[in-house]
C-alpha cells in the first residue's frame, strides 16, 4: 500500500471507527504512534470513498508524505508542508 493521508485518533475511538471502515469497505493499515495514540492511513482512493471516510472522521485527513521530500512546519497558528529543497536550517 503506497500511503497517502492518515487521521490520528485515540485507541477508546480507534473500535469505532475501525468497525465503520469495515462498513464501506475502505483499505487502511493501523499504526502505533510515539504518543501512544493510533494513525489509520490510507491510500489514494476514488472521492467518493474518500467523503465516507471524511465523514467519519469528521475532517480532512492529513498528508502523508512517503517519499520524504516534505516537512510539515508547524506553528502555534498554523500547519503547512515545505519542500526539503526550501530547507535553509532548522532550529528547536
Amino acid at each position: 500500500m503506497n500511503p497517502s493521508f492518515y487521521y490520528v485518533v485515540t485507541w477508546r475511538e480507534a473500535t469505532a471507527i475501525h468497525r465503520q471502515l469495515i462498513e464501506i469497505g475502505a483499505s487502511y493499515r493501523i499504526q502505533p504512534q510515539e504518543d501512544g495514540s493510533l494513525a489509520f492511513v490510507f491510500p489514494d482512493m476514488p472521492v467518493r470513498l474518500y467523503g465516507q471516510i471524511r465523514e467519519i472522521f469528521g475532517e480532512d485527513g492529513r498528508e502523508n508524505d512517503a517519499n520524504g521530500r516534505r516537512f510539515r512546519l508547524v506553528s502555534d497558528w498554523e500547519a503547512k508542508w515545505i519542500r526539503v529543497e526550501n530547507v535553509v536550517s532548522v532550529t528547536k
